[in-house]
């Protein structure tokens, strides 16, 4: 494997993607980036097993051999901040290790094999909600508060999404908080369904998403996808009924 990128290009990459990377004494590759030279495409992928994250690169970027490789998103992070040339190239060498050379510099780290790196799991995308991410963003940001801690009630430890007569319903509760936010007519669909996102994936969403572009959320029994630009995002989702929260609402009140 060896391409040159845009270390700007590369910047925002690793930026969405680190996310999704966790710290673990038990599976140290979870700490890791997957780095994939593809024909005319770098894909760098990151998975801790509750949700994974992938970014495109189709743009600024030069394949000379193709392949993959995975080294620490921490590192990953700490050495393209540092870098102040406009292009770096990224070559994996033998043993096991990768080099990244610019005009100023050369750089060797050690890595794990792609081999190693967990899968994401196939998901049949078909019949996308689309939504757009404004709106995502600000139903995440108004619900997200008054979620519940996950060892409490594993339900309540994310957000109640509900598509339904083309309207999509965000809800959340902690038992002593309760908060709904309903963007109206924001979907094309008519179909129903419910699903209750993890918070932490709810949190990371609206960390990475973009202002005003199309989004589209495809899903199924236990996860999810949302797709944007050249972003993936994959997610399980938390098994259970989420309560009918509808009747804590007051009916009235004496002052407004």
């Amino acid at each position: 494997m060896r391409f040159t990128i845009d270390t700007k290009v590369l910047k925002e990459a690793i930026d969405v993607v680190s996310h999704a990377s966790t710290v673990s004494n038990m599976t140290p590759i979870l700490e890791n980036i997957l780095i994939s030279a593809q024909y005319k495409k770098i894909v760098l992928t990151a998975n801790n097993l509750e949700m994974a994250m992938e970014y495109i690169v189709d743009t600024g970027v030069d394949i000379e051999l193709e392949g993959n490789f995975t080294v620490s998103a921490k590192f990953l992070a700490s050495f393209i901040s540092l870098v102040q040339d406009d292009r770096v190239t990224i070559e994996l060498l033998s043993g096991g290790s990768l080099q990244f050379t610019t005009p100023s510099s050369e750089t060797k780290v050690k890595g794990i094999e792609a081999s190693k790196f967990p899968l994401i799991p196939v998901f049949k995308a078909e019949q996308p909600f689309r939504i757009n991410s404004g709106d995502l963003k600000k139903a995440i940001d108004r619900t997200l508060f008054s979620t519940a801690e996950g060892n409490i009630r594993p339900t309540l430890a994310g957000i109640y999404l509900a598509l339904r007569d083309k309207n999509a319903v965000f809800a959340s509760t902690d038992s002593f908080r309760l908060s709904e936010y309903v963007l109206l007519n924001s979907l094309q669909s008519t179909d129903s369904t419910a699903i209750i996102i993890p918070s932490k994936t709810a949190m990371e969403l609206s960390r990475i998403l973009p202002e005003n572009v199309p989004v589209e959320l495809f899903l199924s029994d236990n996860q999810f996808l949302v797709v944007f630009g050249t972003i993936k995002v994959f997610s399980r989702l938390l098994n259970g009924h989420f309560p009918d929260y509808t009747n804590f609402f007051p009916k009235g009140y004496a002052t407004k």
